[in-house]
């Protein structure tokens, strides 16, 4: 009997062991799994962060800028970037001339599709646009603005692209729109552009030489003053616009004396408009684009 009580004994110690051995060996799984869970939680939030802060490429300090140059309807815009990439620019006009007004920040791919008019992504207030390469960090890369309409004030916004944004496949890696840069009313362009002469004038439309009289063809295309210098066929022409409007010729010749100097306001027409016609006969005009001068002078 007491054999059987040893097996019984031995069994039940047996038993307790197993199952203490397969408790630790959990614990321990348990304890390796969590330990592998931390380190795994502690990596991955700073590998992500460090995805995002490069995975685009993004302006050096200091850049961009942009430099209007003051009296023109130019600007001189230099960037640099933290690596080799691209930099995408568009300046859009406030809505109301001088006056302003708030522009709507452009997305990223209104900023790449720049005035291309065949881009479903082209934004009509846009009236200036350039794409600038990066060759490495830091380094500059400059352009100039021209030729944007006066009197009107302008807002560039910026956006950076690692690729091609209109690549196919596509490539490279866009910054977010919360990073677009954007300098406000970065423009502003007065009245910088000169009057013109618009439907085909100005030109002579008739001469009555009894009195002394011209009859000239005069179309603007704007508001302006036209100034007037009639001299002698054999006479030097003035040396500038200036010396017409002061009435200067040939301060070396004195042999002649101008026939006429003066100025004249004449109507804004179109520059499509038609080339005018005169009739010499009726002294009126017979079609046309245009406003007739008469100017008389008893030197002439």
């Amino acid at each position: 009997m007491s054999a059987p009580r040893n097996r019984n004994t031995c069994s039940l110690h047996c038993g307790a062991f197993e199952s203490h051995s397969v408790a630790m060996s959990r614990g321990a799984s348990l304890r390796c799994l969590a330990l592998f869970l931390v380190l795994a939680n502690c990596g991955a939030p700073g590998e992500v962060d460090a995805q995002a802060v490069t995975a685009y490429a993004q302006f050096a300090v200091g850049y961009p800028t942009v430099t209007h140059h003051t009296g023109t309807n130019t600007a001189t815009v230099v960037v640099a970037l933290d690596r080799g990439a691209s930099a995408y620019f568009v300046v859009a006009r406030q809505p109301n001339g001088l006056a302003g007004g708030a522009v709507p920040t452009p997305t990223v791919d209104e900023i790449f599709a720049g005035t291309d008019t065949s881009n479903p992504s082209h934004r009509s207030d846009v009236f200036a646009a350039a794409r600038l390469e990066v060759t490495s960090a830091n380094a500059e890369s400059t352009t100039l603005i021209v030729d944007v309409p006066d009197l009107a004030i302008y807002d560039v916004f910026f956006a950076t692209h690692t690729g091609d944004p209109f690549g196919s496949p596509g490539n490279g890696v866009a910054s977010p729109g919360a990073d677009t840069v954007a300098f406000v009313s970065a423009m502003t362009v007065p009245d910088v552009t000169p009057p013109w002469f618009t439907a085909g004038t100005p030109f002579v439309a008739n001469t009555t030489l009894n009195t002394a009289t011209i009859v000239l063809a005069l179309a603007v295309s704007e508001s302006a003053t036209v100034w007037i210098l009639a001299l002698p066929a054999d006479a030097p022409p003035p040396n500038s616009a200036r010396d017409v409007i002061d009435g200067v010729y040939d301060l070396h010749t004195m042999s002649f004396s101008p026939g006429f100097h003066g100025s004249v306001v004449p109507v804004v027409r179109a520059s499509g408009g038609a080339a005018p016609n005169y009739n010499a006969s009726s002294e009126n005009p017979i079609g046309g684009d245009a406003a007739f001068v008469e100017i008389t002078s008893t030197t002439m």
